[in-house]
């Protein structure tokens, strides 16, 4: 808990960002004037905007909320454990789950992450409780309800609602050879059944949707969806020998020595249907990203309790039965933090962190009408404040709900994109990847940007680089901000590197233990802007799409005849930068690339006056010799609106314009010095 105290995740950013648009008067939208349901929890969001009327910092509420909500897990759990099997009067009543819960990495993060997970699994656990003694009473106390809330607080609900009525209605059979007073059941199947169809009916009518559009960003279908999330549970399971342990219950219940001493079988074996079904429902869905298992929390505390019984099955006394508890316990804490969880919960913070500075950063530079892209739609939006395009899809039904879809590799929830779309609606600012922008596609959207001309053409690639946040100015003085053991993050020969991306710097320890040591280092911002001095030439792009040197023509026309007003340019200027481009050259040839690119950085300081074409030409041949095609393509299209006439210019930009990303990264040379 101490590791993850202050740990922020992007994604409560969007929830936060509907509830500040409602708050002010909005309404429940992502960008103001369009109704998306981009967010996952409708109670959760409500709460957020709560806070955020009562002026208080939402995150901090929010945080608290998430603690409270774990304090209920834990008693809840231990409630549950002493209602399935009544301690004996004469012993001491140890909360077995409890603990177990407690030896959980995944427990003690999500208990201070600002997220809905713990409250849903609060909610599911007091509405379970309460479903049990309707079950043992026969007289209904209110667990519909409790389910209501749930499904308001996570669309799962409905899937938990159905499996523990369907298990409790198995216990009633089973303990008593009659299905059961049947009012408690009707009671909450009518509640639950009104409550959410009025829920669907509001929905429909302000969203014009019956499902988030959530649903349909991550649930890609495919065997691909499947893959994921069979190797999520496999993850899961090694992460958490516990919920392992409580899969494999059914061969305890086959073993007749151990069935015979479990306490209320019929009971433990509902609760395991219940794991089992809305765990084949997560593989199903193809599981989640975000780390420490976020998706199999709300059951984690049946899969204690399951793991619970079975120790309590063991002979007593013996020593299989007084080991097995501790051995659990140690198990389960070395599994959690042997993982690289930890590194993964310590990069979604860093990427919360880093996109509220990019926003702030982005507000300061772009009006606040302007459009921006990016595929972190959290912090960053949330701080720019500025209509913002979601190119992974959950706030962007057209993105969501893309009529062709790609099969693509990567996260879950990550797979949805269109790039064609997302530059149909012309935004300013482009990020690729994360909050900082990469300048390598990554995602869908990003990929099929860089191999479109028009994006290539319109939008140039721009970098900016901000100081260390606070404490990392001097690096004497900077005290780390995480330290890892061994190098998750790869190792360099000089025990030094960056991640200026995530705004770090890395010191790597050797001898054992080895450890890397982070700081605050410089964050740098990679992203596309699009060039306003060819905008009148949008129409013509969109018009000539596919045709490149059809465009490429009517660029030509339109910079011949800006061309014309053009002043005559100094010979000796002219052939100043003629000298540093020949120069320049003989180093591209000679390989030494770093010195080519300091003589033409001096040649383009000098040729504002030359206004010389070969300038721009020759950065171009860098560009194209070491891979960077974006850089290529702004050069090229600089030294043809300088020279219209040359048609090696306009060859070169339609070439530049039309070769397939990956084809031309393949072909580069790598930078190196001589």
């Amino acid at each position: 808990m101490l590791r993850s105290w202050g740990y922020l995740v992007d994604d409560t950013f969007i929830g936060l960002r509907y509830a500040r648009n409602l708050v002010e008067g909005n309404g429940l939208v992502f960008n103001p004037g369009e109704r998306v349901e981009g967010y996952t929890s409708t109670a959760w969001v409500l709460l957020a905007a709560l806070w955020l009327r009562l002026r208080l910092d939402p995150i901090a509420a929010l945080t608290a909320v998430t603690a409270a909500s774990a304090a209920c897990v834990l008693v809840l759990t231990a409630r549950l454990e002493r209602r399935l099997a009544p301690p004996d009067p004469a012993r001491i009543f140890v909360p077995t789950s409890a603990l177990l819960l407690l030896a959980s990495a995944a427990f003690a993060y999500w208990s201070l992450v600002a997220m809905e997970s713990m409250l849903f699994t609060a909610v599911f656990l007091a509405a379970l409780a309460l479903a049990l003694r309707e079950c043992d009473t026969g007289r209904w106390r209110g667990s519909g309800l409790l389910f209501l809330l749930l499904a308001f607080t996570r669309p799962e609900g409905v899937l938990l609602f159905v499996l523990a009525q369907g298990a409790l209605f198995g216990i009633r059979r089973a303990e008593r050879g009659r299905w059961g007073p049947a009012l408690p059941l009707v009671t909450n199947v009518a509640l639950f059944a009104v409550g959410v169809l009025a829920l669907l009916v509001w929905r429909a009518l302000y969203y014009g949707e019956l499902l988030p559009n959530t649903f349909y960003a991550k649930v890609t279908g495919g065997r691909e969806q499947l893959e994921t999330g069979i190797r999520y549970l496999g993850e899961a399971v090694l992460e958490s020998p516990m919920l392992l342990i409580a899969l494999l219950c059914p061969l305890a219940f086959a073993a007749r020595s151990l069935r015979t001493r479990l306490r209320e079988p019929a009971r433990m074996l509902a609760l395991y249907m219940v794991l089992l079904g809305y765990v084949l429902y997560v593989v199903a869905v193809g599981a989640d990203f975000m780390p420490y298992l976020r998706f199999f929390l709300p059951v984690l505390p049946l899969a204690a309790l399951l793991v619970a019984a079975l120790v309590r099955a063991l002979p007593a006394p013996s020593r299989a039965r007084a080991a097995a508890l501790p051995a659990l316990l140690a198990l389960e804490c070395v599994a959690s933090l042997a993982s690289d969880e930890p590194y993964r919960a310590f990069v979604a913070h860093r990427t919360a962190v880093v996109g509220e500075r990019v926003g702030a950063w982005l507000a300061a530079h772009v009006a606040p009408s302007d459009l921006i892209a990016v595929n972190t739609a959290g912090s960053l939006p949330y701080t720019a404040r500025v209509p913002t395009i979601d190119m992974l899809g959950l706030t962007d039904p057209r993105i969501a709900r893309r009529p062709v879809y790609v099969v693509t590799p990567g996260w879950a929830g990550h797979r949805r994109g269109w790039g064609e779309y997302v530059l149909e609606r012309r935004p300013r600012v482009v990020l690729w990847y994360n909050s900082a922008g990469l300048g390598e596609p990554h995602y869908l959207s990003d990929r099929e940007l860089a191999d479109d001309p028009l994006f290539r053409f319109f939008y140039r690639i721009h970098s900016a680089t901000l100081p260390p946040a606070a404490g990392g100015q001097d690096e004497r003085r900077a005290s780390p901000i995480r330290r890892f053991l061994g190098h998750p993050f790869g190792d360099d020969p000089s025990g030094r590197s960056a991640i200026p991306d995530l705004g770090l710097r890395l010191a790597f320890h050797g001898g054992f233990p080895a450890w890397t040591s982070f700081f605050e280092g410089p964050l740098q911002i990679v992203y596309f802007e699009l060039d306003a001095r060819d905008t009148d030439l949008w129409e013509d792009g969109l018009r000539l799409h596919r045709d490149v040197p059809g465009f490429v023509d009517r660029v030509v026309a339109r910079d011949r005849d800006r061309r014309a007003q053009t002043p005559t340019r100094d010979p000796a200027d002219v052939a100043g930068v003629a000298a540093l481009c020949d120069e320049s050259l003989r180093a591209i040839e000679s390989h030494d690339l770093e010195r080519a690119r300091s003589l033409l950085s001096e040649a383009a300081s000098r040729n504002r006056s030359a206004q010389s074409p070969l300038v721009p030409q020759y950065v171009a041949n860098l560009a194209v010799e070491t891979g960077e095609l974006f850089t290529a393509v702004g050069a090229e299209r600089e030294a043809l609106r300088l020279d219209p006439e040359n048609p090696l210019y306009r060859e070169n930009l339609a070439r530049l314009l039309s070769v397939p990303y990956e084809s031309f990264r393949r072909s580069a040379r790598p930078v190196a010095a001589r």
